[in-house]
């Protein structure tokens, strides 16, 4: 029988801690690696900007889809395949064959939700929300190249606003959670989610 890989992607709003949320979940799942979406961004000079000062990075139209989407689809049907990365990540991890053994993909990003397409390629889908203000408290904390506060206002926070509203319009596919509750609580809900759908 060949290996069932579960697909498991956490989106939503900037700096609600789906990085390292994702890292937590890998350490704790066996057999588990993760797709950032950050690393299937267009090329700088392909991504429109905003007020001509900052690359929008948080805009649909700077993510290669059908790279991200054909990577995932593969993962599903042939978890070896040496044209993809996380592939590549997992090889040699464990040789010995076993029907009970399942290897998890966690995919990662504010927009892997973004169409249905995308979607239906996840065996378990969640969404970090986030208000406002401690969206932009957290955000100010770190350092983004030329990130302003018009910069957030006028273009991060709709985008997340946007997938939001997107998201929402999925029903029951996929699971909200607030971005404010600890870490820990965060990757023992999904955990437990994980569990159940085995």
């Amino acid at each position: 029988m060949s290996q069932k890989y579960k697909i498991i992607a956490i989106a939503g709003a900037t700096c609600s801690g789906k990085t390292t949320l994702a890292q937590r979940l890998r350490a704790r799942l066996r057999h588990c690696s993760v797709l950032h979406q950050d690393d299937y961004y267009k090329e700088p000079s392909e991504i429109p900007s905003f007020n001509d000062t900052t690359d929008k990075w948080d805009d649909p139209i700077a993510i290669q889809w059908s790279k991200l989407s054909g990577h995932v689809a593969r993962i599903s049907s042939q978890p070896y395949l040496e044209s993809c990365p996380v592939c590549q990540e997992m090889k040699g991890e464990e040789s010995r064959p076993t029907e009970q053994l399942l290897h998890y993909v966690i995919v990662e990003g504010t927009m892997v939700l973004y169409s249905r397409e995308m979607l239906d390629l996840f065996d378990l889908s969640f969404f970090l929300t986030l208000d406002y203000e401690t969206s932009k408290a957290r955000r100010s904390a770190r350092t983004y190249d030329h990130d302003t506060v018009k910069f957030f206002d006028g273009h991060v926070w709709p985008m997340y606003l946007e997938m939001e509203s997107k998201v929402s319009s999925y029903s029951t596919s996929v699971t909200l959670l607030n971005g404010r509750r600890s870490l820990e609580d965060l990757e023992e809900e999904i955990s437990r989610a994980v569990a159940d759908k085995r």
